[in-house]
């Protein structure tokens, strides 16, 4: 009876280390009333769901129920194992930041993708970067080694764009030349520096990688989204906590293994507020998320007059 025992709370211990999970991203309001968005969803054992359909998902804005008009969900797909750089802004702004410092919520998206990434074969190389690069480690699968390294950055110096992706022995794109398997850099920030974005572009085109951008606490530069863009990367900004920045690396992770998201458009109202708030849910299993979107001036409502004066008949009193 002690081993049977003993087995279910082995068993009971695996089952909860997965939670059901929801990311809601790459929100486009460029065709209203309907907007357009991405997600990631995964049931409580970590799998990806595939079957959605617009009445297993809820939007709500400012306390108002919206019309789903579609999800659509790609079949489920073969993944190739990874080669990831992670690329740690350490310069001394990285150290500012309240209630936890953004030093700290770079290093907590680092170890969840040290955590998460797949134990495959699948490599990750640790670099960071202030005015000059560091190799901190270069590719291994020792998850254990490289949580240990990324506790151990600390601030230094400027943010130098150019040392992060091209120069010194940390840069991102010379290290990815040794990766084995498929090519990812995950870059994280929280300041505007300098950089050749056409070289890093096209270097990064040469060598088959994808770079994924974030920043913290921060709107990411032109040239930042830029280099996420044309590599057939994913940017995120203003990331201001651990629970979001956690979020944002489970997708990337999704989408650097190949994962296509699923496609969702629901209806909004149509008046003048430019930044919005959604709520999105998943009613089976129950898991919600909140998306910030922005409608850009040109796509709001306007009040135009056909003449340049407005003439009204005499009222008597």
């Amino acid at each position: 009876m002690k081993i049977i025992y003993i087995l279910i709370i082995v068993i009971c211990s695996i089952g909860k280390t997965h939670s059901q999970q929801l990311t809601v991203f790459d929100t486009k309001a460029d065709k209203l009333p309907y907007i357009h968005a991405k997600l990631f969803a995964k049931d409580n054992q970590g799998h990806l769901l595939h079957n959605l359909t617009p009445s297993d998902i809820s939007v709500t804005e400012n306390g108002i129920k919206r019309n789903v008009i579609s999800v659509s969900c790609p079949p489920e797909g073969e993944y190739s194992k990874l080669s990831s750089v992670l690329s740690i802004d350490i310069s001394q702004s990285m150290d500012n930041g309240e209630p936890v410092a953004n030093i700290d919520i770079a290093k907590a998206a680092a170890r969840r993708w040290i955590t998460t990434f797949p134990a495959d074969g699948s490599e990750c190389a640790l670099t960071s970067y202030s005015s000059a690069s560091y190799l901190n480690t270069d590719f291994t699968t020792d998850k254990p080694k490289l949580t240990g390294l990324v506790n151990n950055l600390h601030s230094d110096n400027g943010t130098n764009y150019n040392a992060a992706f091209l120069d010194g022995p940390g840069a991102a794109l010379s290290v990815i030349r040794r990766a084995k398997y498929k090519r990812v850099v995950v870059f994280i920030t929280d300041g505007r520096g300098y950089g050749n974005d056409q070289e890093i572009i096209r270097l990064a085109k040469d060598l088959n990688t994808r770079i994924f951008c974030v920043g913290i606490k921060f709107v990411l530069p032109d040239i930042i989204k830029k280099i996420a863009e044309k590599t057939n990367g994913v940017w995120f900004e203003q990331v201001n906590s651990v629970e979001e920045i956690e979020k944002i690396y489970d997708h990337i992770l999704n989408l650097s293994l190949s994962y296509e998201p699923c496609e969702l458009v629901w209806e909004t109202d149509v008046h003048c507020l430019s930044n919005r708030t959604a709520e999105v849910a998943i009613n089976n299993p129950s898991v919600q998320t909140k998306v910030n979107y922005k409608v850009e001036g040109i796509n709001l409502p306007k009040i135009k007059l056909s003449t340049s004066s407005v003439r009204f008949s005499d009222v008597p009193p």
